[in-house]
């Protein structure tokens, strides 16, 4: 009998905590998902702007893995030592084997840098975003015929890294022309 009691009374005070904590949840997800206002935005694209090349060339290498947490964090920074330590420590953030010298992680977006530039020649294409975050396709059929259709690529990924299951990606260019698009 005392246990019923204590499981009404529990459930009586849970039920009553309910709409207070509703109440809060819109104001804490509304701060955890608050953007930066257009003044914040246009501030930091200045100071990437001023930023000596070999970082904005960085934050370009990057800009699949970053974060705007970390991106806002990176303009902040005043001096070339505070962007290298903030730079090792973005590759040491994602690297799986905390305890070698070496970063695999690291290693491996490099090369596919290299290979999204030789292939693509930039790293905006879609192709080489695709490139960049699930590494070389198993198979890749290009079909140019631009008199019938628009010229597709169609790229087959037996096991992606991201998906862990089989992913195919099709690319065109719309009427034939211009970059690439998924």
């Amino acid at each position: 009998m005392h246990a019923r009691r204590r499981l009404t009374l529990l459930s009586l005070l849970v039920l009553s905590l309910v709409p207070c904590l509703a109440a809060t949840l819109p104001a804490t997800a509304a701060a955890a998902d608050a953007k930066p206002s257009r003044a914040e935005r246009k501030a930091e694209k200045e100071a990437i702007a001023k930023l000596p090349q070999k970082y904005r060339d960085w934050l370009q290498t990057v800009d699949l893995l970053i974060t705007d947490q970390e991106i806002a964090t990176f303009a902040s920074l005043d001096k070339d030592y505070e962007r290298d330590a903030f730079i090792k420590r973005f590759w040491a953030s994602r690297n799986p084997y905390h305890s070698g010298s070496r970063n695999l992680v690291q290693e491996r977006w490099e090369q596919r840098i290299e290979l999204a530039r030789t292939l693509f020649g930039s790293l905006t294409d879609d192709r080489a975003r695709v490139l960049l975050l699930n590494g070389e396709p198993n198979e890749r059929l290009e079909a140019k015929c631009a008199s019938v259709i628009w010229p597709v690529e169609i790229w087959y990924f037996a096991r992606s890294e991201r998906t862990r299951s089989e992913l195919i990606v099709v690319f065109y260019r719309h009427w034939g022309a211009g970059p690439y698009q998924v």
